[in-house]
């Protein structure tokens, strides 16, 4: 239970292997590994539609202790503005934060300039409201960072 886990609000039909985390009522008795089907019961007999919920396998079953540790995020997305080129691999940015943010929780976090351009990574504090996003060097230097900024 060591690794991250990406929230979905819903089930991608692409992908074969997705996790899930059920809270039952009551416990359940059951086998390790076991295959789990899951129907909505509660609903009337004599309409035509598929009382089936659910379908997968338990692989495992955790405490509430090991549910609270587990580290489930979101993916979130905000837009800031580049203030300036510092060099072949920094970018100023601004107006992503509030003032008074406290950015330790930020360092390392990916930054898109556009939205097929180059990703870089939250590199520390600028002054008081801006920040430094380091990228790889790029092919080209100063000019091929600062073309990337224009879109």
């Amino acid at each position: 239970l060591e690794e991250e886990f990406e929230h979905q609000d819903v089930l991608d039909p692409t992908r074969a292997d997705q996790w899930a985390v059920l809270e039952l009522e009551t416990p359940l008795p059951c086998a390790i590994p076991s295959v789990l089907i899951g129907s909505h019961l509660d609903t009337d007999t004599s309409t035509t539609g598929c009382r089936l919920a659910f379908h997968g396998m338990l692989l495992r079953t955790i405490t509430r202790q090991e549910v609270e540790k587990l580290r489930i995020f979101k993916r979130k997305q905000k837009e800031g503005q580049i203030d300036r080129v510092q060099d072949e691999r920094t970018v100023i940015c601004k107006n992503l934060f509030n003032a008074g943010t406290d950015m330790n929780l930020f360092l390392g976090m990916q930054v898109q300039l556009g939205e097929d351009g180059p990703i870089g990574r939250i590199d520390g504090m600028f002054g008081k409201s801006k920040f430094k996003v380091a990228f790889s060097e790029m092919e080209g230097g100063v000019a091929a960072l600062q073309e990337a900024c224009k879109g």
